[in-house]
């Protein structure tokens, strides 16, 4: 039905009501609007565009059978695309961090405005007011090609989620901080192999280092390493089908956690010291001096703190001695021989226990369910270890052959 200009106004005029509210001139006008509309609920981007997709005037010439169907058409990919953006291991591989949109489809419209470079503002509509400058020509072509357009790249996103070679890649570079936006505009002007090709490039770039050996705890490329060390070794084995958890990863604030303890990250408060001494106790089976000076510290804890408050320091600093010098360390190892990869929870509950201690929380973990990143089973299991004489102590040889298949893995 042709649109009647005259009858609209008419029904306008007719039928409208305007709430007008009088105030005084001394009264802060926004401030009482703000206070009027306040809890009201705002339309969110998402459903903007979508009136905008579906407005039956972007479809001239078209029969109203035609228009509703390919209403219900976009109205259907929609809701697809959007059922499936709610599960979190698709989140999680393309974002670094929760989703405070009303929609997840509103990301993908996000990505498609920062594609096109356009500068339009950060505010609340900015994203909606790029589709709505669009569609100022109300034309099918213009509602066909952008509904197209988003469509490309969530089927690029799923691509690249349901292969698993690109799920490691992708996921690696977007965790490591590369934007998606740029990954996008690659794959569009590359070959499928030329594409791979430059993912392995930009992600050489982000684990670049001459001096393996040198890096230390603290440098922001550890996480990176020990990060694609996990990935790589997963897919290195071609008749493995499992992936690594991204959303895990970023959900559960996994971290970097020393496989030798080391004397400044001791437990600060009672409880967290008794048991980090019994767990250490455990595993002392040739020094009967510093098992009695743990159970006689353990039985009288306030008195001994009382006494003096550094007894505890003390006592552990013997403890880490017994254990580096069993392990062949002369001093806290902060390198990657000594690094490695696991979740905040656990990593908490070591509160940086001996190495035979972790071990255990590890096994136990891992029989309770929790996923233990592949590198940091290997090392509690000692599987890089070729000739394994204990398991009770992180000792050079341990290093060394650790140390080996991350340089290997990633650089040769």
């Amino acid at each position: 039905k042709d649109f009647d200009n005259n009858d609209f106004q008419s029904k306008l005029k007719s039928y409208s009501k305007v709430i007008w509210y009088e105030i005084e001139s001394e009264k802060d006008a926004i401030e009482i609007f703000t206070r009027i509309n306040m809890g009201k609920i705002p339309l969110t981007n998402a459903e903007l565009i979508k009136a905008l997709f579906l407005n039956s005037s972007n479809f001239p010439n078209s029969k109203s059978e035609e228009i509703r169907l390919r209403q219900l058409e976009i109205a259907s990919e929609w809701d697809r695309i959007e059922y499936l953006l709610q599960n979190e291991e698709l989140w999680y591989f393309i974002n670094n961090s929760e989703n405070e949109l009303p929609t997840r489809i509103e990301h993908i419209f996000n990505i498609m405005k920062n594609i096109e470079g356009v500068q339009n503002g950060n505010d609340q509509y900015s994203t909606f007011r790029f589709f709505s400058k669009k569609f100022k020509t109300n034309t099918k072509n213009e509602i066909d090609n952008n509904w197209k357009e988003i469509k490309r790249i969530f089927q690029t996103i799923e691509e690249w989620f349901s292969d698993r070679e690109l799920y490691h890649k992708v996921g690696f570079l977007i965790t490591s901080g590369e934007k998606i936006t740029d990954l996008l505009i690659d794959v569009k002007s590359s070959q499928k192999n030329d594409f791979k090709k430059l993912l392995d490039l930009k992600i050489s770039e982000k684990i670049k280092c001459n001096n393996l050996e040198g890096l230390e705890y603290g440098d922001g490329r550890i996480k990176n390493i020990l990060l694609l060390h996990n990935i790589q070794t997963m897919l290195s084995n071609k008749n493995e089908t499992s992936r690594f958890p991204f959303d895990r990863f970023k959900k559960e604030n996994w971290d970097i956690e020393h496989i030798h303890a080391i004397a400044t990250e001791m437990p600060k408060n009672k409880q967290h010291r008794i048991d980090w001494l019994n767990n250490s106790k455990e595993y002392i089976n040739d020094d009967e001096k510093l098992t009695s000076s743990i159970s006689d510290f353990v039985s009288s804890y306030d008195e001994k703190i009382k006494e003096n408050p550094e007894s505890f320091d003390e006592l552990a600093n013997s403890v880490l001695e017994y254990y580096s010098k069993k392990s062949h360390i002369e001093t806290d190892i902060n390198d990657l021989s000594n690094l490695v990869l696991l979740d905040s929870g656990t990593n908490r509950s070591y509160k940086n226990a001996v190495f035979p201690a972790k071990r255990k929380t590890i096994i136990n973990k891992e029989k309770e369910g929790t996923f233990i990143p592949v590198c940091t089973k290997n090392v509690f299991l000692k599987y890089y270890t070729p000739d394994l004489e204990q398991m009770t102590f992180w000792d050079e040889s341990d290093r060394k052959y650790y140390f080996e298949n991350i340089n290997t893995t990633l650089y040769q």
